[in-house]
C-alpha cells in the first residue's frame, strides 16, 4: 500500500522547490516566443473541457521535474489502489470510492460500481422530483430553497455548479453555509 510520509523529503521535492524559484520570473510572453507551439502543447482535452495551463509559468523542464515526483513516489501505483478499491483511505482504513459517482464508463465492473450507478438513479430521480414540484416539503408546497451544508470548503464545488448553471435555474434558490462563522 502508498504511504509514504517522508514527502518533503525526497530529493525530487528539493529539485521542484528548485524548480519554482526557477521558474517564477519566467515571462509568459518569452515562452510563447521560445515555444511557438505551446498554446496546442499545453493543453489537455477530456470530457468536453479544456485545461488550458500555457499561460502559466512552466515550461517542459518544471513539467518534467514534477512528473519525477510522481514517478519516485509510486503516484501511478497510488492511483492504480485507488481506481482498484483499495483501502487508501487511510484514517478510515478503507477504500475512497467518490471517484465512482464522477465515472460513466468503469473498466471492472464490481458490486461497489453497481451500487453507485443505482445511487446515481436515486439521486436524478430525487432531483427530477424536486424540480418538477412533484415533491413536496413538510407544509405541502413545492421546494422553493436548497440548502447546501459544507463544511471546510467542501461547499466550493457545488456554489461553482450554482453559479456557473445560473442561467439555467428556474424557480429553485440555493444557499451556501461552509462554517459556523455568520461573517462568512
Amino acid at each position: 500500500m502508498t504511504n509514504d510520509p517522508s514527502f518533503s523529503d525526497k530529493p525530487e521535492f528539493n529539485a521542484l522547490l528548485k524548480e519554482k524559484d526557477r521558474l517564477k520570473d519566467l515571462s509568459i510572453t518569452e515562452l510563447f516566443f521560445e515555444q511557438p507551439n505551446r498554446a496546442h502543447e499545453f493543453v489537455i482535452s477530456e470530457a468536453n473541457i479544456e485545461l488550458d495551463y500555457s499561460r502559466h509559468a512552466i515550461d517542459n523542464e518544471g513539467i518534467a521535474t514534477l512528473l519525477q515526483i510522481v514517478d519516485t513516489t509510486n503516484g501511478h501505483e497510488f492511483a492504480d489502489e485507488l481506481f482498484n478499491g483499495s483501502e487508501v483511505n487511510f484514517t478510515e482504513k478503507r477504500p475512497a470510492l467518490h471517484f465512482l459517482f464522477r465515472s460513466k464508463t468503469h473498466k471492472k465492473k464490481t458490486e461497489e460500481h453497481t451500487q453507485a450507478s443505482q445511487i446515481q438513479e436515486k439521486m436524478r430521480s430525487w432531483v427530477e422530483s424536486i424540480i418538477s414540484g412533484n415533491k413536496k416539503g413538510f407544509t405541502g408546497k413545492p421546494f422553493t430553497d436548497i440548502v447546501n451544508l459544507g463544511i471546510g470548503g467542501s461547499d466550493l464545488g457545488p456554489k461553482l455548479v450554482f453559479e456557473a448553471l445560473r442561467n439555467y435555474r428556474k424557480h429553485l434558490d440555493c444557499h451556501f453555509i461552509s462554517n459556523l462563522d455568520p461573517e462568512d
